[in-house]
């Protein structure tokens, strides 16, 4: 999948998110499974509306929630930073003369220069959120 199509598959997703989906994933006479948006809140909500719709009212139990692991992704991230100019450092340097006590400072401007680029890639799992119930009698 291209980064672009990822973009906008999540960019599509996040409504979603946000106020809750469930869909379902399989489903037969004995129960189903179903995709959710998180485990609480709204989408399990959806998800509960759609149990009873397919088992009746009160006559399913969910048997398990689980993440579930249903593709990878690959990332890259890369930055780079350049030389800069700062104030540097202020050197103190204290004299006795007779009875008195001077403080003098010494400023002194520091340039760093050169370019360091740190880069980091790697891939990483894609996950959904799934509810696996079944209809009760």
């Amino acid at each position: 999948m291209s980064l672009r199509a990822l973009v906008l598959a999540f960019a599509m997703s996040a409504p979603l998110a946000a106020c809750g989906y469930a869909t379902i994933n399989y489903q037969d006479a004995k129960g189903g499974v179903l995709v959710v948006g998180d485990f609480d809140g709204a989408s399990m909500e959806k998800a509960r509306e759609m149990m009873i719709a397919h088992c009746g009212v009160g006559k399913f139990r969910v048997i398990k929630k689980e993440r579930v692991v249903v593709g990878a992704e690959n990332y890259a991230h890369s930055n780079t930073d350049y030389g800069s100019r700062t104030d540097g450092t202020k050197d103190a340097v204290k004299t006795e003369t007779g009875n008195k006590e001077v403080t003098t400072e010494d400023s002194t401007a520091v340039t760093t220069g050169g370019e360091t680029t740190n880069s980091v890639s790697g891939t990483r799992d894609v996950t959904e959120a799934r509810v696996t119930y079944e209809c009760t009698p």
